[in-house]
């Protein structure tokens, strides 16, 4: 069993230092999508989440060639924890095939338009990065990120 999962270890490690070549998703890899404890998101939401970032590399694998896919989910559950308000957020969630973490264009996205609230990134070995919006990001953020459009 401890050789085995050396094994696939190694196999990861392998596949890591090609980051810049597409990995194609495998069955494993969709199994061991973490369930993951977010910041600033109840607890209510995170099995849906783990089930949407599977599904991500789901619809991957059989429908895009292990390409990119991204999909979006309404939060409609979500409470604002400071201002404690009901908020409509949106999450999106997209796989890297070439298991990158986020790219600039990620972070443009998500802090340009509002209602986003919430940037997952699954890559295609199944591991998961993610970026929540706070209410109000730092103006300097904000301007910057706006002149790269």
């Amino acid at each position: 069993m401890a050789r085995h999962k050396d094994k696939e270890h190694l196999k990861e490690l392998e596949m890591a230092k090609k980051r810049d070549h597409k990995i194609m998703i495998t069955d494993e890899a969709i199994r061991k999508v973490p369930r993951i404890k977010y910041k600033n998101i109840p607890e209510n939401e995170y099995d849906t989440i783990q089930e949407l970032a599977r599904n991500v590399l789901r619809i991957s694998k059989n429908e895009n060639n292990s390409n990119e896919v991204a999909i979006t989910y309404e939060m409609n559950s979500m409470k604002h924890i400071q201002n404690g308000e009901d908020y409509i957020g949106v999450a999106v969630l997209h796989n890297h095939p070439s298991l990158s973490d986020f790219s600039l264009s990620d972070v443009q996205f998500l802090l340009r338009y509002e209602s986003i609230k919430m940037m997952i990134v699954v890559t295609n070995l199944g591991s998961i990065s993610y970026l929540v919006k706070s209410e109000k990001p730092p103006k300097w953020i904000a301007a910057y990120f706006s002149r790269l459009y």
